[in-house]
């Protein structure tokens, strides 16, 4: 009988832990599909930006991004920027997360030629007070350019 306890603790134990996780995704995918909706609206006053770390599409050395300089630029009159995410996943770690993704870009600066790209994504993310943050960004170019 004993046996039986232990096993149906266990099974308990897994469905709770799977349970949390499955949660913790969903937050993090509307994390992630919030920036994307708001980006899209022109919504840069909501769009949470959270100081993190980054290594740009452009190579260099590590930065940190100042949210304050990141939505300046996001609301300069005339750029236009659309980006669509595609094929998006989230690891869980804990009090870490990591969602892997493409990104189909389209920019036009306001006194420059449209510019398309196919990026690939890593952002981190770390649970603070309950809500999951932005810690870390890895954005590099994908070839062949189509996630799909």
């Amino acid at each position: 009988m004993h046996k039986w306890q232990i096993l149906v603790s266990i099974f308990a134990l897994l469905v709770i832990c799977s349970e949390v996780k499955a949660g913790d995704e969903e937050d993090v995918l509307a994390n992630v599909n919030s920036w994307y909706t708001q980006l899209a609206a022109g919504d840069v006053e909501a769009m949470e930006i959270s100081p993190h770390t980054r290594f740009s599409l452009h190579g260099g050395l590590l930065s940190v991004a100042d949210p304050k300089k990141m939505k300046a630029w996001l609301s300069t009159p005339g750029l236009k920027i659309n980006i669509h995410g595609h094929h998006g996943d989230v690891e869980v770690y804990g009090d870490a997360a990591v969602y892997t993704g493409y990104e189909c870009v389209n920019i036009t600066p306001p006194d420059g030629e449209e510019r398309q790209e196919t990026n690939r994504l890593t952002v981190v993310f770390a649970k603070k007070k309950g809500d999951w943050k932005v810690v870390h960004v890895h954005v590099s170019s994908l070839t062949p350019v189509n996630p799909e």
